[in-house]
């Protein structure tokens, strides 16, 4: 689970368009994948079976799907693609007690809700950071029994801190986007910049979802002579995908 604290002193925008133009964009220089350590490439060519991957200086890795970690696809979505059994991950200030403004949301869908677990983290007026750890199955009827089973716990450098919030919940509505809280609640997820939030669809990856193009994070594992083994690979896509609304 992301730290809330971090959180609110670092920001980070991940580019969702090619390694190279986003890179330079933001003017900074951004690590290339390879043997000496995680970083970033694009995929090259994609078969059932086989990925290659390039780095901006033209180094090119093989990588079987046999050979791989964590398998994780990024997506941009629509809001109405979001799924009624989505687990959604939000942070961001809070002006009221029942609504959250943010710039991104993360949506995890199907067996890539396991990286996640529902959490409710906010601080008190008082300066006290309280969190509630939602390991038990959110429903709302049983929501209200959890506030009362988590102690308060001294924060870290609170001082001036606008009020905060993270939250992983399950979807109560989904337009406007509304969580489930642990107070038998709903919090709305509001844009911060007062007109749109970039949704995000995470997934188990699988080699079907690749495409020529696409931007990479890696993170080696191994090397043989014949491939290069992943510890984990991150994919960022640009392009809606296609979502079974049956």
């Amino acid at each position: 689970m992301r730290r809330l604290i971090a959180s609110i002193v670092v920001s980070m925008t991940l580019p969702l368009f090619s390694a190279g133009s986003a890179f330079a964009q933001q003017g900074q220089d951004f690590p290339a994948f390879g043997l000496e350590g995680a970083g970033w490439a694009e995929v090259l060519s994609v078969t059932p079976k086989w990925v290659v991957l390039q780095t901006a200086d033209g180094r090119q890795y093989p990588v079987s799907s046999e050979a791989m970690g964590r398998f994780i696809v990024r997506w941009p979505i629509l809001p109405t693609m979001v799924s009624a059994t989505a687990l959604v991950e939000v942070e961001g200030a809070s002006p009221s007690v029942n609504m959250i403004l943010t710039n991104n949301v993360e949506v995890y869908e199907g067996a890539a809700r396991n990286f996640v677990q529902p959490s409710f983290l906010t601080p008190t007026d008082a300066g006290i950071l309280r969190q509630y750890d939602a390991t038990y199955t959110f429903g709302f009827d049983s929501m209200n029994q959890f506030w009362s089973l988590y102690p308060s716990q001294p924060a870290v450098g609170m001082t001036n801190v606008p009020l905060m919030t993270y939250m992983v919940a399950p979807v109560v509505n989904i337009v406007p986007l509304m969580l489930g809280t642990p107070s038998n609640q709903m919090l709305r997820v509001a844009p911060a910049n007062g007109q749109s939030y970039n949704l995000t669809r995470i997934v188990i990856g699988s080699m079907d979802q690749l495409r020529p193009g696409d931007l990479v994070y890696a993170v080696p594992q191994a090397a043989t002579p014949r491939s290069m083994g992943l510890s984990v690979m991150i994919v960022y896509k640009n392009e809606l995908p296609v979502v079974n609304t049956r």
